[in-house]
């Protein structure tokens, strides 16, 4: 599918909707810096370097976005579920809430969202780090490509004749 994918955008030909589909679902500074890599090489004969980082930056990418709606999601609930058991507590609710039942399974999900929480940090600093060393490695790749063709447009042949 990459490979697919790398190569429709390196040729200006559509994409098969399952590649659409695919490129469509990541975000899109990934999209971009596949758009970025096939210019900085410059042809398509060198597709697994591109592909490796569009396979690793892709499935950072996934983890991360997964890990960001699982915590949220489960933060929510909690909270919701916490403020219908404390509203369960008060004075008017007539005792149909035990606070015992409410206090252990309300610690097993601190412990869980303490454990997302962390996961979803580390997740967000390999996301960005993964994302500033392919945006460095292409603007490496530009200064190297615009030096080369300074020195092309400036070059000389064996005689001292400029071409």
């Amino acid at each position: 599918m990459i490979r697919e994918v790398i190569t429709s955008i390196g040729t200006k030909t559509d994409l098969s909707p399952a590649a659409q589909a695919f490129i469509e679902s990541m975000p899109s500074p990934v999209y971009m810096l596949v758009l970025n890599d096939i210019k900085a090489v410059g042809d398509l004969n060198d597709v697994e370097e591109i592909s490796g980082r569009l396979a690793y930056v892709g499935a950072l990418s996934y983890a991360y976005q997964m890990s960001k709606s699982l915590l949220f999601n489960t933060y929510k609930l909690y909270h919701d579920a916490m403020r219908i058991a404390h509203n369960q507590l008060g004075p008017d609710a007539g005792g149909r809430c035990v606070q015992q039942l409410v206090e252990q399974p309300a610690g097993y999900i601190e412990t869980i969202l303490g454990r997302l929480d962390s996961m979803y940090g580390y997740l967000e600093q390999a996301y960005s780090a993964s994302l500033q060393r392919i945006t460095n490695d292409l603007q490496q790749e530009r200064l190297i490509q615009a030096r080369s063709d300074r020195l092309n447009r400036t070059s000389f042949d064996q005689t001292g004749i400029r071409k």
